[in-house]
């Protein structure tokens, strides 16, 4: 699977109803290939309770289903429009990676950061609600030690490894708009994202890893730009880290969601 051939004419970040999103994999298909899509590959969120014994209503119930419903797809589609299966692997430091799914026949993994867990063992959704963003400042005793945080386990996903797309790489900013709990500007910051960026940029010396152009937001009216930020993608741009347009579709309607923009985006930073 060549990420690079299919950097801005695909949707590899999806959800059906296998986990979250709202529409199956049949319908996934037939609204990319009419979209014009050279691709579109099914990420559903992997399975997290055994490993972590968190129960949820968004992570993947049935791993055989979805993985055969796929393989049918990808007989029923040959000739038309490229299909792949993935999953999108939750990282928590000594609970669950990418890793964990290795072995699992997949032809590509993301790795994203949706959970912190404080030193209390509470853990919180890094992008949920700001009703949940107000939770964890608490219980990390602020906001610049929440986001520090935040930054430590991006850090700790890119040093495990194992995926081939990095995801939403800054959603922490999921409910900060207008800079309401803190400045993407102030040094604490930057120093954060230019230090990810660097070590973005050694993984993929080392592993060939591709960081997603994400604009799941957008589609969801929760941000006004794209993961990762337009300074993020600069960053990423300056040390020739490749990434990859992709929609974090939950429905059919959104698998080209606010691409030109993204693209907009990309050739700004120098990508397209």
């Amino acid at each position: 699977m060549d990420l690079q051939a299919l950097q801005a004419n695909s949707s590899l970040h999806t959800h059906t109803v296998f986990c979250d999103g709202a529409d199956d994999v049949e319908t996934m298909c037939r609204v990319a290939y009419e979209k014009g899509l050279a691709a579109i590959g099914f990420s559903a969120h992997a399975p997290i309770y055994e490993k972590t014994g968190w129960k949820t209503n968004w992570h993947l119930r049935d791993f055989a289903a979805y993985t055969a419903e796929i393989q049918a797809a990808k007989i029923r589609w040959n000739g038309k429009i490229a299909v792949y299966a993935g999953l999108e692997v939750d990282f928590v430091k000594g609970l669950i990676g990418p890793a964990d799914f290795k072995d699992a026949g997949l032809d590509y993994l993301i790795g994203s950061v949706h959970y912190l867990v404080p030193l209390c063992g509470a853990h919180f959704a890094v992008d949920g609600s700001a009703a949940e963003l107000e939770r964890g400042i608490a219980l990390f005793g602020g906001v610049e030690a929440l986001v520090n945080a935040y930054w430590d386990a991006e850090e700790a996903l890119i040093a495990e490894g194992g995926f081939d797309i990095l995801g939403h790489i800054d959603i922490i900013k999921k409910n900060n708009g207008n800079g309401s709990y803190f400045s993407e500007t102030d040094p604490f910051y930057v120093e954060r994202i230019t230090r990810i960026a660097d070590l973005i940029a050694a993984a993929h010396t080392q592993r060939n890893i591709a960081v997603e152009v994400n604009t799941g937001g957008l589609n969801r009216g929760k941000t006004t730009e794209i993961y990762p930020s337009p300074a993020l993608l600069r960053l990423l741009r300056e040390r020739n880290v490749p990434v990859i347009l992709t929609s974090d579709a939950h429905c059919a309607e959104h698998l080209d969601g606010n691409y030109p923009a993204a693209r907009f985006e990309m050739e700004k930073a120098g990508y397209l």
